[in-house]
């Protein structure tokens, strides 16, 4: 992965051969638009000649892309100094001013990277700036009060050598220094151990060249930590730390240069995670190609409808993938950034091919089409639900009420991109978990049971190579008469085999639609539904479930409304084929979402009389 991060900043520096290491190493402070304000304090000096600085005033400007090489911002740490005197304001007095700008010119000021003159001009500089403070800090609230946006402000230095021009900071070579210098240097040097490691001529780990010299502190995407003695081989040496991982200086920018391209251009949303998409090609001489392609539909932003997406970010590329491209491949990368300088893996996929999505998109277009997921009283059987990674997280969310299923979530997104088995006994509990839930608190489980059914139909056939179901299913499901029940049930059991393979299943499942059958009658007719408490909650035994028919045939009598014999006698015949309960081996999560399942596609196992009856009877 690192090496296809390399390879993609190499790209992207070929592509703009004017870029140089600044371009690399610095930060954006403009951060797409999240601090729009510049303020600049200003130093002049009456005669250039002269060594001495003073302070003039501090001037505003909006900030934008341009000022990137001018003010050179590159982030340092949270309490302490940046690379640079130009810094975010976030508590001006308090942590700004002092910590960022006053504490870079006390630090660096007679930095052995200086000559003479340099360590001159910023000693003067440091002078001015505390004999000034208080009214500087004046003038920049002042400043900021007239802003009045939210906004973020920027803070840097500017300086006017007598009556010639303002130059910021990146105008100079010693401020440049602290950056050039610095990117090379922290390559090699510790920051908590101010230990030097490095090798010459000696295999690089990105490049696998050999090199005339390679770094041991490369740590810029924070894959491994060195300032801990177990994480160091060779006797715990950080001296050693090389042969971790040795890298060259070029193929460290490239990997940060690569890295800072794919967060601005391939870094998407993946329900409350984040995930970079790495494109990676075995044809170096298509690769130019690909990438063109691949920032072509970027650049179109063309907001997808929900349905046609498979992820919950408008900008998702999957679908382009789906076009034959026999060298292409790709990685996913989902990860967490807790604090600014930690980048914390969650989960890397590697080697995703075309035709993985293709299956993907075959089978969402499959299961979305199904007349079961679709609403039959809308003019286009407009989709109740579809296929998505949605459907996964809506089971394993990230909830404060229901808890942190992240782990869960990207264990089973790695086996579908991986086209790997997925447990479907540990999918059906944590559906039956959220199923239940909303059941004993008498709220609905018609959605949450549609996405379960959904979810499972996946996780069945997603490993297959075809899917056939029987057109039936994608354009009606009715039944008619009285002799067009039996078969119809059989035919959606013949097609559902993964759910109904035994006549317990099967007359658990029908069980399910006379248990709603009469809920509905007993809403109806006494807008209250005692019925409900035999269904113990979702949580009913193979014993429970068997005996369930005589007590709902005696309900319906009770009431006079037994409108449903062809289904009575299709139980019986199922119950009396599946033999004793003790010999049905099925767990109880099973049993119950096949019960619920009908209860919620009932409406579909209704023959066409017995609804005539209910509604000239209401």
């Amino acid at each position: 992965m690192i090496n296809a991060i390399a390879e993609l900043g190499n790209y992207c520096l070929q592509k703009k051969p004017e870029m140089d290491l600044l371009d690399m190493v610095l930060d954006d402070a403009y951060d797409q638009g999240k601090n729009k304000h510049l303020l600049s304090i200003i130093f002049s000096q009456e005669n250039s000649s002269s060594a001495d600085w003073q302070f003039k005033t501090v001037e505003y400007r909006q900030l934008d892309q341009t000022y990137r090489k001018k003010i050179l911002y590159k982030y340092g740490s949270p309490n302490g100094t940046d690379f640079t005197p130009t810094a975010k304001i976030t508590e001006l007095e308090a942590k700004t001013f002092p910590n960022k700008i006053l504490n870079w010119f006390n630090q660096n000021k007679n930095n052995a990277l200086l000559n003479q003159e340099e360590q001159q001009l910023l000693n003067s500089l440091q002078s001015v700036l505390e004999q000034q403070q208080a009214i500087i800090l004046t003038q920049i609230k002042e400043k900021i009060a007239e802003i009045n946006d939210p906004a973020g402000q920027v803070l840097t230095i500017a300086l006017q050598a007598g009556s010639g021009e303002l130059n910021f900071i990146g105008h100079y070579e010693l401020f440049r220094k602290f950056l050039t210098e610095q990117a090379v240097l922290n390559f090699k040097y510790s920051k908590t151990n101010n230990a030097y490691s490095f090798s010459q001529d000696q295999l690089c780990s990105v490049c696998n060249i050999q090199q005339s010299e390679v770094f041991g502190f490369f740590t810029d995407l924070k894959f491994y930590t060195v300032d801990k003695a177990g994480m160091i081989t060779s006797g715990f040496q950080h001296e050693d730390a090389w042969k971790n991982y040795p890298v060259c200086l070029n193929c460290a920018l490239n990997v940060r240069n690569g890295y800072d391209y794919l967060k601005q251009y391939f870094n998407f949303n993946f329900y409350g995670l984040h995930y970079l998409f790495i494109p990676k090609s075995s044809d170096a001489k298509l690769y130019p190609d690909l990438l063109e392609a691949l920032m072509s539909y970027r650049n179109q932003r063309f907001k997808s409808e929900d349905i046609n997406r498979i992820t919950n970010d408008e900008d998702e590329i999957f679908k382009f993938l789906q076009e034959e491209r026999t060298t292409l491949s790709f990685d996913l990368f989902f990860y967490d950034t807790p604090q600014k300088s930690v980048l914390r893996i969650l989960l890397s996929i590697q080697d995703v091919l075309p035709s993985r999505i293709r299956k993907l998109f075959s089978l969402k277009k499959q299961l979305d089409d199904l007349i079961f997921f679709k609403n039959a009283l809308s003019k286009e059987n407009q989709p109740l639900c579809f296929f998505n990674f949605g459907i996964i997280r809506n089971f394993f969310p990230n909830l404060k009420m229901e808890g942190n299923f992240d782990k869960h979530f990207l264990e089973i997104t790695d086996k579908v991109f991986k086209s790997r088995s997925i447990d479907r006994i540990f999918i059906l509990r944590a559906i039956m978990n959220k199923v239940k839930r909303r059941f004993v608190n008498n709220e609905s489980t018609w959605l949450d049971t549609l996405k379960g059914f959904m979810f499972l139909l996946f996780v069945h056939n997603h490993q297959n190579t075809e899917v056939i179901m029987d057109p039936q299913f994608f354009k009606d499901f009715k039944i008619q008469t009285r002799d067009e029940f039996e078969p119809k049930v059989q035919q959606f059991f013949e097609n559902f085999q993964d759910f109904f393979q035994t006549s317990a299943q099967q007359a658990i499942f029908l069980l399910g639609t006379l248990s709603q059958y009469l809920l509905n009658i007993q809403k109806r007719d006494r807008n209250a539904t005692p019925f409900r408490a035999k269904l113990k909650g979702l949580k009913m035994t193979a014993y429970d479930l068997s005996v369930l028919l005589p007590e709902i045939i005696e309900k319906l009598e009770q009431y006079e409304k037994n409108y449903y014999r062809p289904q009575e006698e299709m139980v019986s015949k199922l119950l009396l084929a599946a033999g004793n309960y003790k010999n049905w081996r099925l767990p109880v999560d099973e049993m119950n979402f096949i019960f619920v399942l009908g209860m919620n596609l009932s409406n579909y196992f209704k023959i066409k009389t017995q609804e005539e009856k209910e509604n000239t009877n209401v």
